[in-house]
């Protein structure tokens, strides 16, 4: 299994996803394809496409995820279609260079030809923030997909 999102991995992604507008920097959500949130108990249905951002060697969508009090939950990412990659980041301030990775899973999850994700037994701090992201293995990996997040 490869690891990922190492941080030159990442500062090419966040580069990758910059505006080209000379005059208005892309805020954190454009930086980050921040599609939206996702609760502890919820499930985003949501679809990779080339249009995303670029990571390099794959695209991404990222969810804000936040707890009230600390939480221990289980994240999988599903797709019928595509080669699943999970990966959780915690956010300690609006930059890219505020990101920390947290955890990731690649296969774990099963599926008909084990390419789904499971990241298991996660404790999430009530005082962090976070970013999922929902990843392709590869270029190819794109269409429809299912995040969710369960206690």
């Amino acid at each position: 299994m490869r690891l990922r999102w190492s941080a030159p991995a990442l500062g090419f992604a966040l580069a990758a996803c910059s505006s080209d507008s000379p005059t208005a920097p892309p805020t954190f959500e454009e930086t980050m394809c921040i599609r939206g949130t996702i609760a502890v108990g919820g499930t985003v249905n949501g679809t990779l496409a080339s249009s995303d951002c670029d990571a390099g060697d794959s695209y991404f969508e990222a969810y804000r995820l936040n707890v009230a009090a600390d939480t221990t939950i289980d994240m999988t990412m599903t797709s019928g279609v595509f080669d699943t990659y999970l990966i959780v980041l915690r956010v300690r301030a609006e930059s890219q260079d505020s990101l920390d990775l947290v955890a990731f899973d690649d296969d774990t999850g099963g599926g008909p030809n084990g390419t789904n994700s499971l990241i298991a037994n996660l404790l999430l701090v009530a005082a962090d923030d976070y970013l999922v992201i929902a990843n392709g293995f590869d270029k190819t990996d794109v269409g429809a997909y299912a995040l969710t997040v369960v206690p």
